[in-house]
Parts: C-alpha cells; sequence; structure tokens
C-alpha cells in the first residue's frame, strides 16, 4: 500500500485486488485526480474527495456518486433494541366510602340591574410622527483567528471491503463493502421469485418494502426446473403464505377406509392421513422450498365432534396427526407445504350456502378456486380438500371441500370420485421468505 502525502491536502490510497491503484489528492480548492502506474485491468473503482463528500464511480462510468460526508465518517448507528413486555398491572385499590350530602344553602335575593352608561366619543387619531435618521455605519470587527487544520484521512480497499482512517492513527475502520455499492441497485427479493403481478423487473411491493396485497400474481421456482404459478395469501412483513393456482397429482381421498381392518369411524377418527402424504409426495422435489419449520392447526370441528381427528403438528418437515383418542400418526416424506383450513376460507367469505361466496367483492379472491370443473368423466378436479371436518349426525364422517363454483361443501372423507366426477385433491399452501437473506 502507498500513501502520497500534501501538506493541508486529505490523502487516499486504495489498493483491491484485481482493481487498478489510484490516489486522490484533495486540496482545500479543488481536486485532482493521478493515476498511478496500474496492472492494467478493465474493471476498476474509483473514489474522490470532493465538495465535502466522499464519492465513488466505476471506471467505465462518468457518473460520481456521492458515499459519505468526510465530517461525518463514523459507524451506522445500532439496530433499536426490541421493546420491552409490558409489566403486569397492579391491583386497583378499593374504592373510598362516599361521604354525607351536605344541606344545601339558601338562594341569595336578586340584585337590581344597573343602569346602561351612555357611550363616550371616539378619540382623534393621533398625527404620524417623522421618521428618525439611520444610523451611522459601525466600524468593522476584528478578523477572527483561522481555525485549525482539517485532520488528513487514508483510505484504502482491502478487499472486497474500503476502510478509513485519520493519517496519525493506526487502526483502520471499515466503510463499506464494495459489493453493496455494485449491487445496491439490484432487488431485495428473495431469487426464486420470478416475477410479480406477471413483471419480471417490477417487484414493487417488496422491493419497495410494503405489504403486498392478497390474491397477487408470483411465480415461484419450486426447483431447478420448475417453476409454478401462485397466489398471495398473506405478507407479514417478512414471510409471504401462498397458495398454488391448481391441484396437484391425482385426485384422491381425505383419507382411507378398510374395512377389513377397522371401522368406518375409526378410519375417520385418524384425521387426513391420505390427503396429506399424496401432498408431501406431489412436493418431494421442491428443493427450493424450506420443509416447514413450525406450524401447528387445532380442527375447529374437535370440540363439537368428539370422534373426529384433533389436529397436525408440522417440526422441521415433519407432519404428526393427534387423533380423537390422542393417538399420533406420523405421515410420510418431507412437508414442505400444507392444505387449506375452514378459517382461512372464512377469511375469504367462503360459505357453503352462497355459489362465488369465496370471490369477494369485485372478484379479487377468484383465484382461491381457480382451475376446478365439474364435467363428467374428466380428470379435472371437482374440488379439492381442507384440512377442516363437518361432522354432523346425519353425516358424521363429512369434511370441507373448495367446491369449483366458488362456496365450500362438505363430503364424506373416504370419497375420492364422487358422482362420476372428477374428484377432488390437493392444493399446496407454502410460506417462502420475502426478502433475500444474504
Amino acid at each position: 500500500m502507498n500513501f502520497i502525502k500534501s501538506k493541508g491536502s486529505i490523502i487516499l490510497s486504495l489498493i483491491a485486488v484485481g482493481v487498478s491503484i489510484y490516489a486522490i489528492v484533495v486540496p482545500k480548492k479543488e481536486t485532482i485526480i493521478q493515476k498511478v502506474d496500474t496492472n492494467n485491468q478493465n474493471n476498476q473503482i474509483q473514489l474522490v474527495a470532493s465538495d465535502g463528500y466522499l464519492k465513488w464511480k466505476l471506471s467505465t462510468s462518468s457518473e460520481w456518486i456521492n458515499l459519505i460526508k468526510l465530517d461525518d465518517l463514523k459507524g451506522k448507528d445500532g439496530i433499536d433494541g426490541k421493546d420491552g413486555t409490558n409489566g403486569i398491572n397492579g391491583v386497583d385499590g378499593k374504592d373510598g366510602i362516599d361521604g354525607k350530602d351536605g344541606t344545601d344553602g339558601k338562594n341569595g335575593i336578586n340584585g337590581t340591574d344597573g343602569k346602561n352608561g351612555i357611550n363616550g366619543t371616539d378619540g382623534k387619531n393621533g398625527t404620524d410622527g417623522t421618521d428618525g435618521k439611520d444610523g451611522t455605519n459601525g466600524t468593522n470587527g476584528i478578523n477572527g483567528v483561522d481555525g485549525k487544520d482539517g485532520r488528513e484521512v487514508e483510505f484504502r480497499i482491502n478487499n472486497t471491503t474500503i476502510e478509513w482512517k485519520y493519517t496519525d492513527e493506526e487502526n483502520w475502520t471499515a466503510l463499506i463493502d464494495i459489493n453493496e455499492l455494485i449491487n445496491s441497485n439490484k432487488s431485495k427479493k428473495n431469487p426464486i421469485i420470478s416475477s410479480l403481478n406477471g413483471s419480471s423487473t417490477d417487484f414493487g411491493c417488496i422491493d419497495n418494502e410494503t405489504t403486498c396485497s392478497v390474491g397477487s400474481n408470483i411465480e415461484v421456482r419450486v426447483n431447478n426446473n420448475t417453476t409454478y404459478n401462485f397466489y398471495i395469501l398473506d405478507d407479514d412483513g417478512t414471510k409471504l403464505t401462498l397458495i398454488l393456482d391448481r391441484n396437484l397429482g391425482e385426485t384422491t381421498s381425505w383419507n382411507n377406509y378398510n374395512s377389513d381392518e377397522e371401522t368406518m369411524s375409526e378410519a375417520y377418527s385418524k384425521g387426513p392421513i391420505n390427503a396429506l402424504t399424496e401432498l408431501n409426495l406431489r412436493t418431494i422435489g421442491w428443493d427450493f422450498i424450506t420443509p416447514i419449520e413450525n406450524y401447528s392447526y387445532t380442527n375447529s370441528d374437535n370440540a363439537k365432534n368428539s370422534g373426529t381427528y384433533k389436529g397436525i403438528t408440522i417440526q422441521n418437515g415433519v407432519t404428526t396427526v393427534t387423533g380423537s383418542d390422542d393417538t399420533n400418526n406420523i405421515i410420510n416424506g418431507t412437508a414442505r407445504a400444507r392444505m387449506l383450513t375452514l378459517e382461512e376460507a372464512k377469511a375469504y367469505g367462503c360459505n357453503k350456502s352462497t355459489d362465488y361466496s369465496c370471490s369477494g367483492e369485485n372478484n379479487e379472491y377468484k383465484f382461491i378456486y381457480e382451475n376446478l370443473k365439474a364435467e363428467y368423466g374428466t380428470t379435472t378436479p371437482y374440488g379439492y380438500w381442507l384440512l377442516t371436518t363437518n361432522s354432523t349426525n346425519s353425516s358424521p364422517y363429512n369434511v370441507y371441500a373448495m367446491h369449483y363454483t366458488g362456496r365450500l361443501n362438505a363430503v364424506t372423507a373416504f370419497d375420492a370420485n364422487t358422482n362420476g366426477r372428477g374428484g377432488r385433491g390437493v392444493r399446496p399452501v407454502i410460506i417462502i421468505d420475502k426478502y433475500n437473506e444474504e
């Protein structure tokens, strides 16, 4: 590393692997850029101190970009600590005993009104005074003492980091990573997101760090070779919950029933074992989708119907279904996706009695029942299963499913192909990072 020094100036010397060496001398009144012997490589980063700023640009660019004020070379403020939890409220004090009411005082006698006074006459306006003479100019003050010269600062590139220090000190301080400068205009999105609302260049709500709208169309690469179209169900600020725009795989039952091994009631009480197994099987190659780390769902129907399963938990991709008798069943395969719940469907207005109730006031939620048909003799799915049961006295083995008409319906858990129609299948719900974690 070489340093070029000059009285009353700021001397900069930069050295980087694969980057030419420049000496930047900043006198008090002007800036001079000198090129020193280099190994003549093409991709060069140049720094200059001018107009009170440290500026930079690539050698192929003509635009100088302000990096930081020379007077404000200091580290960034640390991230605010999390707020402490609220303390427990103290116990309310007891109410004091009410005092006795005092006796009412007697009303005083009204006095007689005084007579109105006569209005006085207005006084005359006074005449304006003459302007005063201008004062004489004061004598010039004594010139102040010149301030001390500022301390000289040096800069260098250490690997991929720009560092600085005062010339009379030894320790270097990291200023900024060069890659942050080069990549400052790149999108902040998770790299597996290919497009948002049809655009592969404008990722508005992600790059702007605002909340993405429910129903926004988003393309996601699930592995090196496959990209699927999803819709946004929820944006919590850092994670996006998405639902696929179609069912995956063949139609399937919610659970299987083998009369040689168990009763229908016993099979039903175990939960959606068959549907969850099918879901894991159909997403087994989704290498870019992180296995679900922590998810739990309590079957809301269990509180009314004890014969239904209690719920599921997913920990680090392992799905456990808890039956009505507290027996746990582990689902084969790694869980990268889950099924929609009744509570989530209701949030979009879905109900059992009204066709297209899932559409929303302006069809903004129509995506939730996209790519479903009711044609006879076709493999197009009639609907898809939810996690929630709908057991009644007349139909004790029913489960909620999304209907092709945009409403919910309840059908037997063991039915894979109702009335010759396309049957019901599974539709993945996944959670991905909104931003690039690197």
